[in-house]
């Protein structure tokens, strides 16, 4: 855990440095702030699994590099995960939902599709690394839920995003939609399946989000 900080912090400012600088040539920075969905599956799971919605909310700040290019920079709580069916007793099935929650720091660069007007599309790519925050398995079966802290899938991984969005200007403000693809490149979680394999899964998502940039 402290060596995965100590990480983060050293790509954030080494990131962060060049865009402190712009701020002397008229490139500010601008912050924000971000609230949205997710629609978060997993891959490599033995049997079939359903996605799972969740929320992500955070902060972000961009540098402007260029009239085009800029550096997009988030803190966000993220929230993963997955569902799925066990059908063990047929008479009376379990649902079964993965519940992740994620501390995680994206990393990304935006271009700006020069069309004039207010709208503004554009698109972003990048990375990110995320921290394992809490991880539960809410079970339902019938009308009864029961809800357990578990511990199986990994405390921290690396993936890519990426996606594109509409810019609405508002003044010297702007309100933002974004719709991006996530994937973890790094095992998310190790388990055992019914014929006592291990196995390593993958978040994936698909992140719908709305922000407010000053």
């Amino acid at each position: 855990m402290k060596k995965i900080s100590v990480v983060i912090i050293f790509l954030l400012v080494l990131i962060a440095a060049p865009a402190v600088g712009q701020v002397t040539d008229k490139l500010p920075l601008r912050f924000g702030i971000k609230l949205g969905f997710n629609l978060a599956n997993v891959t490599n799971y033995p049997g079939s699994t359903d996605s799972r919605t969740a929320y992500v909310a955070g902060i972000m700040v961009m540098s402007k590099k260029s009239p085009l290019l800029s550096y997009q920079i988030e803190l966000l709580l993220s929230g993963k995960g997955f569902e799925r069916d066990d059908l063990a007793d047929s008479a009376n099935p379990v649902r079964l939902t993965t519940r992740l929650t994620y501390l995680e720091v994206p990393i990304m660069i935006r271009l700006k599709i020069p069309i004039p007007g207010k709208y503004r599309p554009f698109l972003i790519g990048g990375g990110f690394m995320a921290i394992r925050m809490k991880e539960s398995v809410l079970i339902k079966q019938g009308l009864v839920e029961r809800v357990f802290e578990d511990d199986k899938s990994q405390k921290s991984e690396l993936g890519y995003i990426f996606g594109g969005g509409l810019e609405i200007k508002a003044g010297n403000s702007a309100i933002i939609i974004e719709a991006r693809i996530e994937k973890s490149i790094t095992n998310s979680l190790t388990d055992i399946d019914s014929q006592n394999n291990i196995f390593d899964s993958k978040n994936e998502l698909l992140s719908i989000q709305f922000g407010y940039l000053w």
